[in-house]
């Protein structure tokens, strides 16, 4: 889906590769993407053009350390783990509200993972978008729940019942086929 979506927006010029953004959970998803881009492109299925993608396609953690790297000194960054530069990322992002003006398109795969400061990244974003996205996930296979210890902090059932709050009019997408496997 998320290969899919991309060739469509690029062959379609609805946004310019450069400024699309890939967010996933796992640097193993990032390296799914990227080869099944680089398996399109040398195919011909997809445009050339997606090669500028690549550098749009991060984890979670590796975006939230990326765009700190310009606010925050290298030494204190360092000095941070992973969960930190995410909690700091959100906080300037907070206090800076156009820092995705540059963004035209976003993709953000496997939400169902997505719970405590990692959900709350991706809530702090969405909030300060003014263009098209794509979420990707499956309820049904959350399995980080068991992270979130804190009654008031995201968990997957409360991030996608955000989701639906703030985004009541977003089209939702349900895939029935299984594509993963076949039936015996």
């Amino acid at each position: 889906s998320v290969i899919q979506r991309l060739d469509h927006i690029i062959t379609n010029e609805l946004a310019d590769p450069a400024n699309i953004l890939v967010l996933c959970y796992s640097r193993s998803a990032v390296g799914v993407i990227k080869n099944r881009i680089r398996k399109g492109i040398n195919t011909g299925n997809i445009s050339e053009e997606a090669v500028r993608l690549f550098d749009s396609i991060r984890t979670f953690d590796y975006f939230a350390t990326y765009m700190l790297s310009d606010a925050v000194a290298e030494e204190e960054l360092n000095n941070l783990n992973y969960d930190e530069r995410i909690e700091r990322f959100i906080l300037e992002l907070n206090n800076h509200q156009n820092v995705f003006d540059w963004l035209e398109y976003l993709i953000i795969d496997e939400i169902q993972d997505l719970v405590g400061v990692r959900a709350r990244m991706v809530k702090a974003i969405l909030e300060q978008l003014s263009c098209g996205f794509l979420l990707l996930g499956d309820m049904c296979q959350s399995i980080y729940d068991y992270q979130i210890h804190d009654e008031g902090e995201l968990n997957s059932f409360r991030f996608y019942k955000w989701l639906n709050k703030q985004f009541p009019d977003a089209k939702r997408f349900e895939l029935t086929n299984n594509v993963r496997q076949k039936e015996e």
